[in-house]
């Protein structure tokens, strides 16, 4: 999903990139990201992600069996992921 995200939004290697794709999924600024979310933007962006899908980018992102992603969890994630490139 990173890859596809940042082909459409922009730069992940600094964090006021990082910021900007968290803001396009968290439209409502409630600092998390829920699968709702992820679903709603994969829909618009035409990523036909499933469910199953959507719910392994969170447990990848934020731990097996949670619900949501924080900012700080998203921005470690994705520096992190960045970093290795």
């Amino acid at each position: 999903m990173l890859k596809l995200i940042t082909e459409k939004v922009g730069s992940p290697f600094n964090e006021s990139g990082r910021r900007a794709m968290f803001g396009l999924v968290d439209e409502e600024n409630k600092e998390i990201l829920t699968f709702v979310d992820l679903k709603r933007i994969s829909e618009q962006l035409k990523f036909n992600l499933t469910d199953e899908e959507l719910q392994e980018v969170i447990n990848n992102v934020a731990g097996f069996g949670k619900k949501e992603i924080t900012w700080d969890q998203f921005n470690k994630y994705i520096a992190k992921k960045v970093d290795k490139k």
